[in-house]
């Protein structure tokens, strides 16, 4: 029992927040939902201002041109995760707080046992998460999911790809998700754990626009929001799940840059 307290309790975390909990629920979906929009708008204009309109092309053919475009849904992407974590860390100052406080931008407060723990967990869970999709699409060629992300990379260049999958996004989410919002749900009635749950749940919910008809790949986001959950809990420290989900991510697109499907 003592050891199971001691791995899975937040020994090291403190939720600290100027921010009620249905307060930053609806704050973390609202800026989700604007720096989508906000970032869609801007690249389209961008798109078309950049684009040659000739008498046989109306704005419409550049809005849908855009649209089918792979560089403009990372560019989207991009700037939109941009504005994300700018949101986060503007809201984590509300009240006067400092925000490296309120997002848990500290160094580990944990022993160098536990930081050593954290990383064989996480080298088994990519290893053997990048080994199931590996046999599952080597078996059969899915159009969905992280096969996706390979089609995406080849077509926009896969420095754009790191850019925006590999390093903008996880930073942006982590901030969002773990940082601003965890804390909030944290201190309510939820607890550290329902609130790992509402957090994780919504992350996963994130990326459903992206892996839609991929049931197994929401429920591994859902796990793995856990995971890095518990990574926070258990050192005190945003810095480590937001380096375990860039390390993820990058794993990943190597992954789909030397194996996926051509």
């Amino acid at each position: 029992m003592l050891l199971i307290r001691a791995i899975f309790a937040p020994a090291h975390y403190r939720p600290t927040t100027a921010w009620g909990p249905v307060q930053a629920l609806l704050v973390t979906i609202l800026a989700y939902v604007l720096a989508r929009l906000v970032a869609t708008y801007a690249v389209t204009e961008i798109w078309i201002a950049t684009k040659q309109v000739t008498s046989a092309m109306t704005r419409q053919d550049l809005v849908i041109s855009a649209i089918l475009s792979a560089s403009f849904w990372l560019s989207v992407d991009t700037l939109a995760c941009v504005l994300l974590a700018g949101a986060a860390w503007l809201a984590a100052r509300r009240g006067g707080m400092q925000a490296t406080d309120v997002l848990a931008l500290r160094m580990p407060l944990c022993g160098y046992r536990v930081l050593l723990l954290v990383g064989v967990l996480m080298a088994i869970g990519l290893a053997a998460e990048l080994a199931f999709h590996f046999a599952r699409y080597a078996a059969l060629p899915a159009r969905w999911g992280l096969m996706g992300w390979a089609s995406i990379g080849r077509a926009a260049g896969w420095p754009l790809a790191v850019l925006s999958v590999g390093i903008v996004r996880p930073i942006a989410e982590e901030l969002l998700f773990r940082g601003f919002l965890l804390p909030a749900l944290a201190r309510s009635r939820l607890g550290f754990w329902g609130a790992g749950l509402v957090t994780s749940a919504l992350f996963a919910a994130a990326h459903y626009y992206l892996f839609t008809p991929d049931v197994l790949m929401l429920v591994g986001f859902f796990l793995g929001g856990l995971f890095l959950v518990w990574t926070l809990g258990v050192t005190g420290s945003l810095w480590v799940p937001m380096a375990i989900h860039m390390s993820y991510n990058l794993l990943a697109l190597l992954w789909l840059r030397l194996w996926g499907p051509l």
